[in-house]
C-alpha cells in the first residue's frame, strides 16, 4: 500500500486511529516494489483508519463524510458506507470484524454492519 510517499505494510492486528498519536498504527516499509494507490476513489482527505483484526481489510473515514472498506492485498475499495452528516474523525472495526463505528465532526457516533450485503 502507498501512504504519503512511503510504502507501508498493514500490522497483524487491528488498530484504531483517532487524534492520539499513541493509537496510530505501526507501519513498516514493504519489501515489495508493487504499489497501489488505494485512496484514489476517496473524494477528500482521509482522516482516520482502522485495520480489521481477522480479515485483509481496513476501514477509512474521510472529510467527504464517508467510510470506505478496503482490501489491502489488492488496494481495491470494497464498499462505501454512507450516513455521516459531517467530516469523519474516527473509525474503528469491532474485534470480530462485523461492526464498524464512526465518530464525526457533528458529535454523532454511527454504527455500520460489515457482515451483511449492501442492498442495491
Amino acid at each position: 500500500m502507498h501512504l504519503g510517499g512511503e510504502r507501508v505494510q498493514a500490522p497483524e492486528h487491528g488498530v484504531a486511529r483517532g487524534e492520539s498519536r499513541a493509537l496510530a498504527p505501526r507501519l513498516r516499509r514493504c519489501p515489495s516494489t508493487q504499489e497501489a494507490n488505494i485512496f484514489a476513489c476517496t473524494q477528500d482527505a482521509v482522516t482516520s483508519l482502522s485495520f480489521s483484526p481477522h480479515t485483509p481489510t481496513f476501514l477509512t473515514g474521510s472529510a467527504d463524510k464517508t467510510l470506505k472498506l478496503w482490501d489491502y492485498r489488492t488496494g481495491s475499495c470494497l464498499r462505501t458506507l454512507l450516513g455521516n452528516r459531517d467530516i469523519v474523525h474516527a473509525v474503528s472495526v469491532s474485534r470480530d470484524g462485523r461492526i464498524a463505528v464512526s465518530g464525526s465532526e457533528d458529535g454523532s457516533v454511527r454504527t455500520f454492519r460489515l457482515d451483511v450485503e449492501e442492498k442495491r
